[in-house]
C-alpha cells in the first residue's frame, strides 16, 4: 500500500481523510476500496455494499485541451 500510495503521490493521511468524507468511520468497514484519477473512489464494504465515493474534482472542472 505505502509504495502505490508514493507513486500516485498521495498519503495515508489523504486515504483515510477521504475514508471519512465518503461516510465512513474507518478502513476496518471496508473489504477494497479503489481510487482513479478524474473518476473517484469506489467501495466495497464487508456487507457487500458498493458505493461510489465522492469524485475528488467534478468533470465540468477539467479543462480539456484542444490538440488541433
Amino acid at each position: 500500500v505505502a509504495s502505490s500510495l508514493k507513486h500516485c503521490n498521495r498519503t495515508r493521511t489523504w486515504v483515510l481523510r477521504n475514508i471519512k468524507n465518503n461516510g465512513f468511520s474507518s478502513p476496518a468497514e471496508l473489504f477494497c476500496m479503489e481510487w482513479t484519477p478524474r473518476k473517484g473512489f469506489y467501495f466495497v464494504t464487508y456487507e457487500g455494499d458498493v458505493r461510489r465515493g465522492k469524485e475528488e474534482i467534478l468533470a465540468e472542472y477539467i479543462k480539456h485541451e484542444d490538440h488541433s
